[in-house]
């Protein structure tokens, strides 16, 4: 488990710039209701493994601060804002500052996608054939699934090991019959 937050992923970016859009992070706290949802938002997001307890991973001070990051790009703060905000903050504040109706669309999209993710418990083993979590869930402008390369190998070598060709289960088409030593 690593000790220090992963970095803002363009999806949490997003949804701290549409709560920016709605407070101003001058007029509100870390206290503020919205601040702490968004907080337990962030949390319940399945994109970050490995990532530090509830306590230190986006609690209400790092949203509030990611907030304040955004004042830096602000042209109608007269401050500093915090300096020390990253690109893709950047990229994410160019792409909707004009446009906060769309960025309000895609955060409810984000909120709604994660509202009706039902993932199953990631296990270090894989124990039944049949179920198995492959990867994360992304939320994009449209929802990716992430492959995970160490269940692809396994499940080959274990195919492998009972017959000597690799071939689909459902409709049983052999990629290397098909297509040559591409397949």
């Amino acid at each position: 488990m690593s000790r220090r937050n992963p970095p803002w992923t363009r999806d949490e970016l997003i949804l701290a710039l549409d709560l920016y859009m709605k407070h101003n992070p001058i007029h509100i706290s870390q206290r503020h209701p919205e601040v702490i949802a968004l907080s337990q938002v962030l949390n319940s997001l399945p994109i970050h493994q490995g990532r530090p307890g509830n306590v230190t991973f986006r609690n209400p001070n790092g949203v509030y601060m990611k907030l304040c990051n955004f004042l830096r790009l602000d042209p109608s703060y007269s401050g500093k804002g915090l300096e020390a905000g990253g690109k893709l903050e950047e990229q994410i504040w160019n792409e909707f500052r004009g446009d906060p109706q769309r960025l309000s669309r895609i955060a409810s999209s984000i909120r709604a996608a994660t509202r009706s993710a039902q993932l199953p418990a990631l296990r270090s083993e894989v124990d039944d054939e049949d179920e198995a979590a492959e990867g994360k869930i992304l939320s994009r402008l449209h929802r990716v699934r992430e492959r995970n390369q160490n269940l692809i190998k396994r499940k080959k070598s274990m195919v492998l090991a009972s017959t000597d060709r690799l071939s689909c289960e459902v409709c049983s088409l052999d990629f290397e019959s098909r297509y040559g030593s591409i397949g």
